[in-house]
């Protein structure tokens, strides 16, 4: 079964979850640049602790953004993801914070642990909201 999300003459009902999916992923998008170009500055500014959250929230951001850009996607209304789609969010950050080494001699493993527990959180939200919409259908 095709979805198309946007196409007006598909004979194929729109997939409602696809349209949440775009969401989270703007929403995702939005907070990471928030946190990067914004938070971050206001809190090396002030000379604030937040535990490492101004330098390692855009990760989390963008593993979440990553995850629910690539569910938007799916083909399948309901039918269970595979996890590879959680997997690879995670392992495109981590190659990203390697090749940084290379680009600018900056590595954060905190950057590393965010990008999972970002990939982490949106399996969680994926469960979560299939859980719902099977439920309600």
């Amino acid at each position: 079964m095709k979805i198309q999300i946007f196409d007006k003459t598909s004979p194929e009902p729109y997939n409602p979850l696809a349209i949440i999916y775009v969401l989270i992923f703007l929403f995702a998008f939005i907070l990471g640049l928030l946190s990067k170009l914004v938070y971050r500055d206001f809190i090396y500014l002030n000379h604030l602790n937040d535990f490492g959250l101004a330098d390692s929230l855009p990760n989390f951001f963008a593993a979440l953004g990553i995850s629910f850009g690539t569910l938007s996607f799916s083909k399948n209304k309901f039918d269970k993801i595979s996890y590879s789609i959680f997997i690879n969010s995670a392992l495109s950050m981590i190659a990203y914070e390697f090749s940084q080494i290379f680009l600018s001699g900056v590595f954060d493993i905190n950057d590393i642990i965010a990008s999972i527990i970002g990939s982490i959180f949106a399996f969680g939200l994926y469960n979560i909201l299939t859980k719902v919409f099977i439920k309600s259908t």
